[in-house]
């Protein structure tokens, strides 16, 4: 009967020493999304122009042209860097799970394809926080749960092409991207065009798909490979869904974006959100 007791007692003590730990404000997980946040944001970038303009972008097809004029990009400062919060996101981390509510912010550099995001939310009340980077052949996807237990923590060649697929698709969100040297556009249609990004000896490609108003609507590509948190990887088309578009500083962008995988199985929509800000950067 001693025994127990001190036993409950423990747990009962182990049990208020998590309850205390999980109150406070740090999180190891937050302070290595904000350390290299401050990486992306900090670095020095250098402009041969200093905003975009028609001449620099008539070597480019129609269609991209379209959508700067569209967007009101024309003679506006060129951002180095972008970055986008959502909250109440509908978020899959697995396939066959329902939906978490989660808060997300989604860091992409406009200069050099680095890319860099971050998850919080909970699981059972528990708080679950992940951070996908990649910087150069530097990168991982890690998820903690408690601030303290590692549930995942990848890396590697399919985790390297998927976070420049998917900095790729968004590159119109940060428009400087869009025009740098390793990234190349090609007319497929009037509506549809063909990007291929080539970095540190990776290459992926897509299709953007254009609205008669010259908006983005949608991205595609097979370049990327879905890693679910058990280190599963299955091969599936994805796709990126943009709509909702607002004017802010006289500039436009989608607001709402969708990212879907297309297994043969069926669709599976794993992020759903509606953006809350989105900010540039100049330097």
């Amino acid at each position: 009967m001693k025994k127990m007791g001190i036993a409950l007692g423990l747990l009962f003590a182990i049990s208020g020493l998590i309850i205390m730990y999980e109150s406070i404000d740090y999180s190891p997980v937050k302070s290595d999304f904000e350390q290299k946040k401050e990486k992306i944001i900090s670095r020095k970038q250098n402009h041969r122009d200093a905003v975009f303009s028609d001449d620099e972008l008539m070597k480019y097809p129609e269609a991209l042209r379209n959508y700067f004029r569209v967007c009101g990009f024309i003679d506006k400062s060129k951002m180095t860097y972008s970055i986008a919060k959502y909250k109440n996101v509908d978020f899959i981390l697995n396939t066959k799970q329902k939906p978490l509510k989660i808060d997300y912010e989604r860091v992409n550099d406009g200069v050099t394809p680095n890319v860099l995001a971050f998850i919080d939310t909970k699981f059972y009340g528990i708080p679950f926080q992940g951070v996908d980077s990649y910087d150069g052949k530097d990168g991982s996807m890690k998820g903690v749960l408690g601030k303290s237990i590692t549930l995942f923590d990848e890396s590697g060649e399919d985790f390297y092409t998927g976070s420049l697929v998917t900095y790729l698709s968004e590159c119109l969100l940060v428009p400087t991207a869009a025009l740098q040297d390793f990234i190349a556009w090609k007319k497929i249609d009037n509506h549809v065009l063909e990007a291929t990004l080539k970095y540190n000896g990776y290459e992926v490609k897509g299709n953007f798909y254009f609205n008669d108003k010259g908006e983005l609507e949608k991205f595609t590509t097979n370049d990327r490979v879905a890693i679910d948190s058990s280190g599963k990887k299955t091969q599936a088309a994805w796709s990126a869904i943009f709509s909702n578009y607002v004017s802010e500083n006289k500039m436009r962008h989608p607001k709402h974006l969708k990212a879907i995988w297309h297994y043969e199985t069926g669709d599976s929509v794993y992020f759903d959100g509606e953006m809350t800000t989105l900010e540039y950067g100049y330097k």
